[in-house]
């Protein structure tokens, strides 16, 4: 492994897991779970699963952020995307949309 650098790209992995569990300290619990398992998925090397987990975090991120500070506004726009739309009250509510019409 030392002959073609795989050691210091390992060390190089190793320190920025680090990095990125110090940063995730500050952000909610439900939020961080996804991000830690996202590192372990990069450090085994399954980037399709880190990614599928970081997306779970930002999508989770929006929706808390739309209940604590833009639900009226959301919930008056989704009912002109679909006359169906149920007065959205909570992040799991807002789960009930499909994540392409939740974006936009």
């Amino acid at each position: 492994m030392q002959s073609k650098g795989l050691e210091s790209v390992s060390m190089t992995l190793i320190e920025q897991s680090s990095s990125l569990r110090i940063l995730i300290k500050s952000i909610d619990n439900d939020a961080k779970k996804y991000i830690e398992e996202a590192i372990v998925c990069i450090e085994n090397d399954l980037y399709r699963a880190a990614v599928v987990m970081t997306w779970s975090a930002a999508m989770h991120f929006l929706k808390k952020e739309v209940v604590k500070n833009h639900l009226n506004d959301f919930n008056t726009e989704a009912v002109k995307a679909n006359l169906k739309w149920r007065t959205a009250k909570t992040s799991d509510d807002l789960g009930l949309m499909r994540e392409r019409d939740f974006l936009d």
